[in-house]
């Protein structure tokens, strides 16, 4: 999946009820940025466009480094919790939000 291919990919399950507006956002808004801006941190809207990466993957790197800067029953470490177990369901094919 491409960064482009998330964004649209999370404004659909947005739209469906299944993801929390900032869930949406948090999964929309690197692909906003570059989409204004041309790039950022060295990715360009075509590597955005084109450039498949592995999405969970991603977010479990993105876990650690929020659990290694936050407690570990923060807020932001329960919401990225909660995000990527939404995210492997729906990528797996169980409906959590029924």
């Amino acid at each position: 999946m491409t960064l482009k291919e998330q964004n649209e990919a999370a404004m659909t399950l947005y739209q469906s009820d299944y993801l929390t507006m900032g869930e949406m956002a948090l999964l929309t808004g690197r692909y906003g940025l570059i989409k204004h801006d041309g790039q950022l941190g060295g990715t360009t809207l075509n590597d955005a466009n084109t450039k498949p990466f592995n999405v969970i993957e991603q977010m479990r790197e993105d876990l650690t480094y929020v659990k290694l800067k936050h407690l570990a029953k923060s807020d932001v470490v329960n919401n990225h919790e909660t995000l990527l177990k939404k995210i492997e369901h729906h990528q797996n094919g169980i409906n959590t939000h029924a």
